[in-house]
């Protein structure tokens, strides 16, 4: 009945609706004419560029949790341009030594916003983002006029509408081209998982090249909307799987992993390297919410650290410490699913019904990225942030009870970009390896993401540094706090 009434109404409306509609529809990937392991969107072709180097390497992971993620990620990237450090042309920010950010979902508004456009993450990305209602903005579009006849296709649904406005009004149409275009560093991942077999699938050219597709002109509003596509609530985004291009060959990183003894990543890639094996049956890859398989992000993380890019450049002796810092905005399960005998609308309960699988694989994500911090301590500092870790509890309860959501109060928001920023600079490990301590050592020991905390190292300086005391009274060498 709702269908013939949809069809009715666009009789009535006539070709004006249908035009205006009919003009654009899905963006398909493109085939990709040559493999090149030497150009592309990939962590391997990115170089130390300005304040950047190889030898301090710092790598984000920012988690899901909607808007409450993007806003707790955008006040850790506070915090590393407010933290100064010294180097060898002298003191520099601590943001100029991030080499790779890790996404998933809410996160990677931040990251791909960052990416884009900077410094200007500083100063736009509250106003032209946080502040925004985009659920309500997603919700108008869909039923206005001119956007039906494309919905009714099926070549196009919400998703694609998704990633067509956000990707305009939010990322200027820009693509992962433009993405690298940029700057070489930091090289953001975008996480999304393919929906047939549940393992990760990365915005990267290394994923693509087993799609036979080039990723360069796919538009970055469509990689994050794939990133936090929920199932259920919302459709997943499509991608088509092209022939095997001019001179391809399978990388190594995914030849051994087939083989590796953890069976993790054995069925990872193995699931991965069917999309390359058989290009008949499997033809459209489906992705959704990267917080499927990985919420923290930190998969690719571990990923690159065992066999990718990290590992090489470490075994080159290039890497001399390394920090990776897990913007980890894991919220409370909402009071009214445990007191009140109502239930809960359809959409939060796809939510809900996700939620403790995604915290379960929340945890195995931390627990594998602080054994590997474990192994190598003698260069790797791991630190978690999380809401749970807030001292005063009035702030706490109040920050974890933030609704996952794509549309917050401007308090909240600015609530949580303030414990970014203040979480990162109290954060006695952090503070230990700007003040250029050995990384401490972390434990792998996880009875819930607030346990994941390595012990810290008390500072170890050759020479008395100048310190600037904080809004504790406790001295912080070299970390500067802006005005507020």
């Amino acid at each position: 009945m709702l269908k013939r009434t949809i069809v009715l109404v666009l009789t009535m409306l006539g070709p004006t609706v249908l035009g205006l509609g009919g003009c654009r529809t899905r963006v398909d990937n493109v085939a990709l004419a040559r493999h090149d392991p030497s150009h592309g969107h990939r962590l391997a072709t990115t170089s130390p560029e300005g304040a950047n180097t190889d030898e301090t390497f710092v790598v984000l992971a920012f988690s899901g949790g909607g808007y409450r993620a993007s806003a707790l990620a955008l006040g850790a990237l506070e915090g590393l341009r407010d933290t100064r450090m010294e180097g060898a042309q002298g003191p520099k920010r601590l943001l100029d030594e991030v080499d790779l950010i890790s996404s998933v979902s809410g996160g990677s508004f931040t990251a791909a916003y960052y990416g884009l456009f900077g410094e200007r993450v500083f100063t736009d990305f509250k106003r032209e983002v946080l502040y925004e209602d985009l659920q309500s903005d997603i919700v108008g579009a869909t039923f206005a006029p001119w956007n039906l006849a494309r919905l009714w296709s099926s070549d196009y649904d919400r998703s694609d509408l998704a990633s067509e406005r956000w990707g305009r009004a939010i990322f200027r149409d820009r693509t992962f081209a433009d993405l690298r275009a940029v700057r070489s560093r930091p090289f953001i991942a975008i996480n999304a998982v393919d929906l047939s077999s549940g393992t990760l699938f990365p915005f990267t050219q290394d994923t693509f090249d087993l799609l036979g597709s080039d990723l360069d002109p796919y538009p970055v509003g469509y990689g994050v909307v794939a990133s936090a596509a929920v199932p259920v609530v919302t459709s997943p985004i499509s991608l088509r799987n092209h022939p095997r291009p001019q001179g391809y060959t399978r990388p190594p990183w995914l030849e051994a992993a087939r083989d590796s003894a953890d069976r993790r990543r054995r069925w990872n890639a193995r699931a991965l390297a069917a999309w390359d094996e058989d290009k008949t049956c499997r033809r459209y890859m489906k992705l959704v919410d990267g917080g499927v398989a990985d919420n923290t992000g930190l998969a690719t993380v571990v990923h690159e650290l065992e066999a990718g890019h990290i590992r090489t450049l470490r075994g080159r002796g290039a890497i001399r410490r390394m920090l990776v810092i897990a913007v980890n905005a894991m919220g409370s399960s909402p009071d009214a699913l445990v007191r009140q005998s109502k239930n809960p609308a359809l959409d939060d309960a796809a939510i809900l019904a996700m939620s403790g699988p995604v915290d379960t694989i929340t945890r195995q994500s931390l627990e594998a990225m602080a054994a590997v911090a474990a192994r190598e301590s003698s260069w790797l500092t791991f630190i978690e942030l999380t809401l749970a870790d807030i001292p005063e509890k009035k702030s706490r309860e109040e920050m974890l009870a933030v609704e996952t959501a794509l549309s917050l109060p401007r308090t909240q928001i600015d609530g949580l970009v303030h414990w970014g920023r203040e979480l990162l600079l109290r954060n006695e490990t952090y503070r230990s390896f700007v003040a250029g301590a050995p990384p401490a050592r972390a434990t792998p020991i996880a009875p819930g993401p607030a346990a994941l905390r390595a012990e810290p190292t008390p500072p170890r300086r050759a020479s008395p540094e100048p310190s600037v005391p904080d809004a504790e009274g406790l001295p912080a060498p070299v970390i500067r706090r802006s005005a507020r």
